[in-house]
């Protein structure tokens, strides 16, 4: 696995697909997390689950003890006969970010093709 690389709050990463548990990259953007402490605002429903109060949303415990929360601007995926991965955007997310944010997003996102690149030739030899 490539080693991961945050500047300021864009990151480069490895992560798993929650279902089939598959390793992949992404790069994301961490932001403070509003939920942080902040069970007041929450009721907990008999699924267990924390509904907003005045607000139609739910959220996870474990969004309350992060400081940061993150979201995907980008995914790398590996082509099979290829050694090069593609590199999808979440919509326009990379595009409504700050210019310094988007000198990081690149940044991040020529280390990641490098690693990937290097990792994907290992594997083949």
């Amino acid at each position: 696995m490539v080693e991961n690389l945050r500047k300021n709050n864009i990151e480069f990463r490895s992560t798993k697909n929650f279902i089939t548990e598959e390793p992949y990259y992404e790069i994301v953007k961490w932001e403070k997390n509003p939920w942080y402490e902040n069970y007041d605002e929450f009721e907990v429903t008999p699924l267990g689950r924390y509904h907003h109060k005045k607000l139609d949303y739910y959220v996870s415990e474990s969004l309350f003890h992060r400081e940061e929360t993150c979201y995907t601007l980008a995914i790398f995926y590996n082509r099979e006969d290829e050694i090069e991965p593609d590199l999808k955007t979440v919509s326009d997310r990379p595009f409504r970010i700050s210019d310094d944010e988007l000198k990081n997003f690149v940044e991040v996102a020529r280390y990641g093709f490098d690693k990937i690149i290097e990792e994907n030739r290992e594997k083949r030899d």
